[in-house]
């Protein structure tokens, strides 16, 4: 019987260390999940920060623009002012 005894009690030892075992391979699996949601988040902030260099870019082009078009628009109103006291037609 000691035979028995001694099987029923590895048995019983190698079940928790196989339970544990399974603990541990769970908790690298939740790590590795938890790792690749950082990766994932990291990316994201990555496009997030592109995106917003790009559009700071197209806002700054956009104010660079609308003061070109003032200024073409008063150095046109000055050509018309101008030809009118010449006597020049203008045409376009």
């Amino acid at each position: 019987m000691a035979d028995k005894e001694l099987i029923e009690y590895l048995d019983e030892k190698f079940g928790r260390v196989d339970g544990q075992f399974i603990d541990v391979e769970g908790r690298f699996g939740t790590l590795e999940r938890i790792l690749e949601n950082k990766a994932d988040k990291a990316d994201v902030n990555n496009l997030t920060n592109a995106i917003d260099k790009l559009v700071k870019s197209v806002e700054d082009l956009k104010t660079e623009y609308s003061a070109i078009t003032v200024a073409i628009n008063r150095h046109e109103k000055w050509f018309k002012e101008l030809a009118e006291k010449v006597g020049i037609k203008l045409e376009y």
